[in-house]
Order: structure tokens, then C-alpha cells, then sequence
């Protein structure tokens, strides 16, 4: 045997002496880049050691692989025991399956096993989600800006003209707006020539039109700030203080308006832009282009708002 193929063969873990989940998963985490703890907080690989404890406190330590196999109804216990345990929703509980079904693939393809187990996932519905109409954001910047917090209430605006993440709100810099040419835009993730990305696969990188309701805003923070500078990311470091400023804005306008609930979120913001994007007939391609979606299936939560939104816009007239 060539020696270079014998010194890829000597690094790669034997799969002969796998024998339970544990060791799999333990197998799974060397071989797979996604599953690296050095890629950093907040990614795949702390989500799937959360859901591998979760198993463990559901199944117990050192489960034979063979089980789950032999037995699928094993698989099926685990299943409903953890939904009930943790009050998960169908969608988590199948991202939980669909972490024992990876650990079992490369499993097999490391002849530790000779299949995977018959895995039933539970039914999704139809994503939907909370948004708000134009006045309602309108409403929700003045009241930030009532009791001084201006820059919030800058920041509600831009949320929702523009459909960016709060990540990406963040990360935004001055240098990334172009007001040249006739219709002034925003590029996400950074600049042409920078190319900075705003997540690892670089999906969400996208150019987003300024529309004239904050155009005067996004001049503003062009004019009054350094040309590198994020002008959201140092009063609003992280997700957690957007979500306290947004919390409290929402408790002062469910006292105006009963429509909106505590399932409004800071990114229903987001949702609201790409819900008037499909109301006012945009192709899907488009809007899920504009929003950074890596398919049209993650955009079609929208078009489910657009007879709520006809709904709410007639009754204004």
C-alpha cells in the first residue's frame, strides 16, 4: 500500500471499536468540520452537544448503537419522552432526530454500524409569524423615542424597511451604504471589495434597497459617524439589550393596541418587511434574494400574512 494512503488510513479513528452512541457521537465530532467546538459560540456544534446531553438525560450513558436498530420503538420512547420533558416543539424535536440520525450515518460509514434506525419525524405546519403594519412600527418608534431613546427607535425603523437580522444590524457600518445613483442602497455583510461575510457560508451576503421612508436616517448616521463605524453595535452589543429596549416599547403599545402581544418579537420587524414585500406583490425569488433566505421556503411564512395584511389595510381606509 502506498505510504500516503496509509498515513490517511492511520488518521482516521477506527470504527471497530464503536459499540455505543456515545462513542458514535464522540466519532462524529472529529470527523465533522460543522461539529467542531473551534468554529465558535452560537454555532452547529454547541447545539448538537446540547441535544446529545438531552439524549443522555432522556436514554442514559453509553447506549449500545445496536438498540435503536433492533429495537425502534427505543427510538420512538426517546422521542416522545423528550417532547414531553422539555415541552419541545415539533420543529426541535426534529432537529433533535435529525442529530441521532447523523451520529448513525457516519456511524456507518465508518462500519460501526451496518445501518441507521428508522427514524419517524413529527408532522411541521406551515411556518407562520408575528408582524406589524406600517403604522404599528411607526407607533413603535415614536414611543421609543418619547421616553429618550432615540436610537432605538432609529433602530425599529431600520428593521423594518430593510428586513436585516438584528446580527446584521449590528455588524452594519457606515462605509456600507451607497448613496450614489438613483436608488441609494445598503450592502449587507460589507462592501463589494471587502466582502466581509455575515455568517460562514456567506449566504446572507446581499445588496438591499433604501427605501425614501429612511433614507433621511440612513444619511444622517452616514453624515454624523466615521466611515468604519457600526453605528447600532455600540449601544446595542448583543441580541439580549435589543431585546430588553424592544420589551419595553412593546408593553407601552399593548396598552394602545390589543393586537399586538408578547409574541411580538424584535424580529417581527423583520417578518413585517418581508410580509409587505409579498402583500405588495414582489416575486418570492426577489424577496427571499433581498432577505438573505438560502431558498423561497423559508420565505413563504410570508405569504401566509398577506390576507391579514389586505385584511388590516382595508380596514384603515
Amino acid at each position: 500500500m502506498d505510504p500516503k494512503t496509509r498515513a490517511l488510513l492511520d488518521r482516521l479513528p477506527d470504527g471497530n471499536t464503536i459499540k455505543t452512541f456515545d462513542e458514535a457521537f464522540e466519532l462524529t465530532c472529529q470527523v465533522r468540520p460543522s461539529w467542531n467546538l473551534n468554529r465558535g459560540k452560537k454555532s452547529q456544534a454547541e447545539n448538537v452537544r446540547r441535544d446529545f446531553k438531552k439524549f443522555q438525560q432522556i436514554a442514559g450513558i453509553g447506549v449500545p448503537l445496536d438498540i435503536m436498530i433492533n429495537r425502534p420503538n427505543f427510538l420512538d420512547s426517546v422521542r416522545d419522552e423528550a417532547q414531553e420533558t422539555f415541552g419541545w416543539s415539533n420543529s426541535t424535536v426534529n432537529k433533535f432526530l435529525s442529530m441521532i440520525s447523523t451520529v448513525y450515518e457516519q456511524a456507518r460509514r465508518q462500519g460501526a454500524s451496518q445501518r441507521t434506525p428508522d427514524i419517524v419525524y413529527l408532522p411541521q405546519n406551515t411556518p407562520r409569524c408575528e408582524w406589524f403594519t406600517k403604522d404599528q412600527v411607526e407607533q413603535l418608534s415614536k414611543l421609543a423615542k418619547s421616553y429618550g431613546d432615540d436610537l432605538f427607535g432609529d433602530l425599529i425603523l431600520f428593521a423594518a424597511y430593510t428586513g436585516l437580522r438584528s446580527q446584521e444590524l449590528r455588524k452594519l457600518r457606515v462605509g456600507d451604504f451607497d448613496f450614489r445613483g438613483e436608488r441609494p442602497t445598503i450592502t449587507v455583510g460589507g462592501t463589494p471589495d471587502t466582502s466581509t461575510k455575515t455568517d460562514e457560508s456567506g449566504v446572507s451576503w446581499r445588496v438591499v434597497p433604501l427605501p425614501d421612508r429612511i433614507l433621511p436616517l440612513s444619511q444622517r448616521l452616514a453624515d454624523s459617524i466615521g466611515y468604519t463605524v457600526r453605528p447600532f453595535n455600540e449601544f446595542f452589543p448583543n441580541r439580549q439589550v435589543i431585546a430588553r429596549h424592544f420589551d419595553r416599547v412593546r408593553r407601552l403599545i399593548m396598552l394602545e393596541d390589543r393586537t399586538i402581544t408578547k409574541m411580538h418579537k424584535f424580529k417581527s420587524l423583520r417578518d413585517s418587511f418581508g410580509t409587505w414585500q409579498c402583500a405588495a406583490g414582489v416575486p418570492l425569488v426577489m424577496v427571499s434574494r433581498i432577505m438573505g433566505h438560502t431558498n423561497t421556503k423559508q420565505t413563504l411564512k410570508y405569504v401566509h400574512n398577506t390576507s391579514d395584511y389586505i385584511r388590516e389595510t382595508g380596514n384603515s381606509i
